[in-house]
């Protein structure tokens, strides 16, 4: 097979220079003479042609020619020539009569209807994307001013189109509208993505998009069966206790009256609830600090610092001439007076309201008391009150705690043996100590609403507990965003006093976030050599680049890793990975915004009577990063479906 084939193409070879050779021997005579044979048997051919066969003729020698010229065009000369055909083709239209404009229209108009119905789907959606992306350059491309008159065009040509509609046209495009929006609105309801395809071009007002089964994530009605914290289907399941591993006394139900105005069901408890915060800054016993509070403009309801938040103590008595303030109010010895000072020390609380509060921390704050008894056993004032930092109530399990007693909380010493942690209480000073955010008494004495028991707060010593047999784990300690995130979460036979703070609840997420971070930058800046900080290239930069730098003068740095979020190694890392993100996919054809509807019926089903979505910041997070993970993995499976190949598309997330 292969040899006949050479020899055919020899031969083909040969007949082609034997003809060459013949036609350079003939004389003129015979040369005009085969060119009129030629002519002749060419004429009686297309003679013989049928109109479609000349017209597919004309088609191929002009479409051979055409791709030819084009093929061998400088930018510039196809530049003009399609301007030329543009000039020639808007003369040609303006000389034309109605008439002919409507045979042109009608003739283009069957063309393109031939030539769609002989597409394949595959060549229809190809012609789709490049109308798209042709589109979308021209709308790029332009003006304003174009924008706008395109615009105008386009409503021209459509009143246009409906004015010379009759009456029977204008109900037909109407009924068949109405058809249209009937099956939309039917086929929404299928269990399936596709009835959102084009939905945005097609938007109707009566379709509840929000609502559909595909998007709603359902209640918050899954209970975790070690803490029995309340959670969505979708969210992670350890994200409350660790698996098991964290297990923490509740802060259970105030007694009264904070339990009765918690309810919300009164006016006087209304009122407390929306002054939450002045009440507390009427009983805290510690001032709150920051490096700078941030106040927006407008309506702000949330609490928003930035730099280090500190709390700080003072002596029992105030100095001489000077007033009672925070914790030195509970000595004022005259339940009038004191109540008097508190109204006068923050406007806007309620007189009566403030006088039950204060009965309540007098008779049940184990605190309060504490500093009485050392007060009426000690009236001189050579002395210091010890609130001890790692104090564990006698007779209780290592693991687990109750409400202190008075006896083990706090010592009188006229000494100095106490560890930098510990609480210390002179009876007069005028100076102010600074309270470790690892101090396990750190929250009841900023936050004498939220723990009006003097439940303890986070601190070193908690340990992490085996999830099967319930014992503490050795040398395993909770860090304090598991402390507080168990705290947090909801539960159902429980009366969830955190959530019922509101703007205090914010301060206190706040406060209790930056001692999350202060935890962890105290880790980074303990564990140096853990983290190999001496094999980071930047620091071998700065000292290999400076000849008159001595190593040893450079004082303690610490490096951030890069799993501290907004560090410069974080950063650094996330712009590279944009990088070969574009390196390796190209660049991103969609920059999307999701934002979050606070009232989305996931957020208000779980509010409490009076609430709205600004009082449960947290709870509108998790909704919205819920929504989110949905919104990616639809986005994600749509682009694997666009493309039949899943390893052409990923979906980063910020």
């Amino acid at each position: 097979m292969p040899r006949k084939g050479k020899s055919s193409l020899s031969r083909v070879s040969s007949q082609r220079q034997a003809k060459r050779l013949a036609r350079s021997l003939e004389s003129l005579e015979d040369a005009e003479l085969r060119r009129q044979e030629q002519a002749e048997r060419q004429a009686a051919f297309r003679a013989s042609e049928t109109p479609s066969q000349r017209q597919e003729r004309h088609f191929e020698q002009t479409e051979q020619r055409q791709a030819t010229l084009r093929a061998t065009e400088t930018p510039d000369q196809s530049q003009r020539r399609r301007l030329e055909q543009a000039e020639r083709q808007a003369t040609l239209r303006a000389t034309e009569t109605p008439a002919q404009s409507q045979r042109r229209r009608l003739e283009q108009a069957e063309r393109q209807a031939t030539l769609r119905a002989t597409e394949t789907p595959a060549q229809s959606q190809q012609r789709l994307f490049e109308q798209a992306e042709r589109q979308a350059a021209l709308r790029a491309a332009e003006t304003p001013d174009e924008t706008q008159h395109r615009l105008i065009e386009q409503a021209e040509r459509q009143s246009t189109i409906r004015a010379s509609e009759t009456p029977e046209q204008t109900q037909a495009r109407r009924d068949a509208n109405a058809q249209l929006q009937a099956e939309r609105r039917q086929n929404f309801q299928i269990n399936n993505w596709s009835v959102f395809n084009d939905a945005a071009f097609n938007y109707d007002p009566l379709i509840d998009y929000r609502n559909h089964r595909l998007v709603v994530i359902g209640l918050m009605d899954k209970a975790c069966r070690f803490s029995s914290a309340l959670k969505w289907k979708d969210e992670t399941a350890g994200m409350c206790c660790s698996n098991g591993k964290v297990s923490l006394p509740l802060l259970g139900e105030p007694e009264e009256p904070l339990k009765t105005l918690f309810l919300y069901d009164a006016n006087e408890s209304r009122r407390f609830i929306n002054r939450i915060r002045k009440y507390n800054s009427c009983f805290q016993m510690t001032s709150f600090g920051v490096d700078r509070e941030i106040i927006m403009p407008g309506f702000s309801p949330t609490f928003t610092v930035q730099g280090q938040i500190y709390h700080r103590i003072g002596s029992l008595f105030p100095a001489e001439n000077e007033q009672h303030k925070f914790l030195q109010v509970y000595f004022m010895g005259d339940e009038e007076i004191e109540v008097d000072r508190r109204c006068q020390f923050i406007q806007g609380v309620e007189r009566d309201t403030v006088f039950k509060i204060q009965r309540f921390l007098h008779e049940r704050n184990i605190l309060v008391k504490t500093f009485k008894t050392a007060l009426e056993i000690l009236p001189e004032e050579d002395y210091k009150v010890v609130i001890h930092a790692d104090r564990t109530p006698r007779g209780e399990h290592e693991r687990r705690y109750n409400a202190p007693l008075i006896n083990e909380i706090a010592a009188v010493i006229s000494g100095d043996q106490f560890s930098s942690r510990d609480i210390v209480l002179r009876a007069r000073d005028d100076t102010l100590q600074r309270v470790a955010d690892t101090h396990k008494f750190y929250d009841a004495l900023q936050y004498s609403l939220i723990y009006c028991k003097v439940q303890e707060g986070y601190h070193f010593q908690i340990p992490l507990i085996n999830s099967v047999t319930k014992e503490p784990t050795p040398n395993k300690k909770v860090s304090c965003m598991d402390f507080y995130t168990y705290h947090m979460m909801l539960r159902e036979n429980d009366f969830n006093l955190l959530a019922r703070y509101r703007q205090l609840f914010h301060q206190f997420l706040v406060d209790m976030y930056v001692k999350v971070e202060s935890e962890h930058l105290r880790y980074i800046s303990l564990n140096q050599k853990k983290l190999r900080v001496e094999n980071y290239i930047h620091l071998q930069d700065a000292v290999s680049s400076d000849a008159s730098l001595n190593p040893r003068n450079l004082g303690k740095m610490v490096i951030l890793p890069s799993s501290f979020v907004n560090s410069p190694r974080y950063l650094h890392e996330y712009t590279q990975d944009a990088f070969a993100y574009i390196r390796t996919y190209g660049r991103p054809d969609l920059f999307v915004t999701f934002t979050c509807n606070p009232t989305w019926k996931e957020i208000t089903e779980e509010l409490m009577p009076g609430q709205k979505s600004t009082d449960r910041h947290y709870l509108v997070a998790r909704v919205f990063r819920l929504k989110v993970q949905i919104f990616s993995e639809r986005c994600s499976a749509s682009c694997i479906q666009l493309n039949g190949k899943k390893e052409n598309y990923r979906m980063p997330t910020f």
